[in-house]
């Protein structure tokens, strides 16, 4: 930088606003200059000297910049070391470090291509928002990948309990979507349970739109009925964070996560979410009735000793999914029996369950549909 070159500096002052200074660069120091830290050689620094404004206390490390009017553009020149001007000597010399001399050093950090940085992980349990507002409905999100499984709980037009699926990949930023099924299969509690009798029905399709990694929107059309929700997390309790694995699922010791029988795919057909929060599990079971049409129930779970989680079953009704507006005192659960989720690690676990006086229990796993799965902390 030639001397006499116009200057500007941008500074914060021990955290303060930023403030901006103007100057003139006189030259390069042509002897040593010896500052607390150490004594510095001549042609270290740019020496500047200020018109409007100066640099305070505190500032050491802020940028002096030029401007190039040919390209329209300010470029760094230095960085600030140290100096004595003051409010009342503003026209003392301040120092600032050479980047060209610096440059040499640091030119493969600052020329490295960026890293992908990863996104937002938006697996959990979702609701309408503002939080409570439509209570008794809701939506998980197991998230892998750059995919996400959506299983809606919700009501047909009767009242009756009605969960859909869909399958949603991302197909732009922030935005997922994909179709909606809803299925029948065999009854909960079929020994054995075959999966070859579960049939999907295509009714619609559904778009996730996230503005943030705790609020968004659902917007779906099914049989011809086309709304949009917005949603926000369902926080009951220490929400974790949620990223891909990076090591064994085994070792997790948050369970939230959407798990299925064990061997997997085994029972493909019927499933249940887990959101982990605290020493509380809420559980999501999607499952069929004994006449084969969809049923879903709910658990609230508190941890009841190490590795194992217990509460009561509900199966409720409620407003039909496209109620405007919909009511949650109109929501009515019933009880139905009990439940205890008993966890090996992080990747098994046993589901016990009495649901209307019939007892079962189902070896169950983590649900992995893109390698490695996701991991909650």
């Amino acid at each position: 930088m030639p001397p006499n070159t116009f200057i500007l500096a941008m500074h914060h002052p021990r955290g303060d606003v930023k403030k901006a200074s103007f100057g003139t660069e006189l030259g390069i120091n042509a002897s040593p200059i010896q500052f607390d830290i150490d004594l510095f050689p001549a042609g270290t620094f740019y020496v500047v000297s200020w018109q409007l404004g100066i640099v305070e206390p505190g500032s050491s490390g802020s940028g002096l910049l030029s401007f190039d009017p040919t390209t329209s553009h300010f470029y760094l020149r230095g960085t600030l070391t140290g100096g004595d001007a003051t409010c009342s000597a503003s026209g003392a010399t301040t120092y600032y470090a050479r980047l060209d001399n610096l440059y040499p050093y640091i030119q493969t950090a600052l020329t490295q291509p960026l890293q992908p940085q990863p996104g937002n992980n938006y697996q959990g349990l979702w609701w309408r928002s503002p939080g409570g507002s439509e209570s008794g409905w809701g939506i998980n999100f197991a998230h892998q990948g750059d995919t996400i499984f959506a299983s809606w709980f919700t009501y047909d037009l009767t009242g009756k309990g009605l969960w859909l699926v869909m399958t949603a990949p991302k197909i732009a930023a922030n935005t997922y979507s994909g179709a909606l099924y809803t299925t029948t299969g065999p009854a909960f509690n079929a020994v054995p349970f075959n999966p070859q009798q579960v049939v999907g029905t295509q009714v619609g399709s559904g778009t996730l739109t996230f503005d943030d990694a705790n609020n968004g929107s659902f917007s779906y059309a099914v049989n011809g009925i086309t709304q949009t929700k917005a949603i926000t997390r369902q926080i009951f309790g220490p929400l974790p964070s949620c990223a891909t694995a990076t090591g064994s699922l085994a070792a997790a010791t948050n369970y939230q996560d959407l798990w299925w029988a064990t061997p997997a795919g085994s029972e493909s057909g019927w499933g249940v979410n887990f959101t982990h929060q605290g020493d509380t599990i809420f559980v999501t079971w999607f499952t069929y009735d004994v006449d084969h049409t969809p049923m879903w129930l709910v658990v609230t779970a508190p941890k009841s000793a190490t590795g194992v989680y217990s509460g009561t079953p509900y199966r409720t009704t409620g407003p039909a999914f496209n109620a405007v507006p919909f009511n949650p005192t109109a929501v009515m659960g019933t009880a139905v029996g009990t439940a205890t989720l008993s966890f090996s690690d992080g990747n098994n676990a046993s589901f016990a369950y009495t649901v209307n006086g019939i007892s079962q229990t189902k070896a169950i796993t983590r649900e992995v549909f893109q390698n490695p799965g996701t991991v909650c902390q």
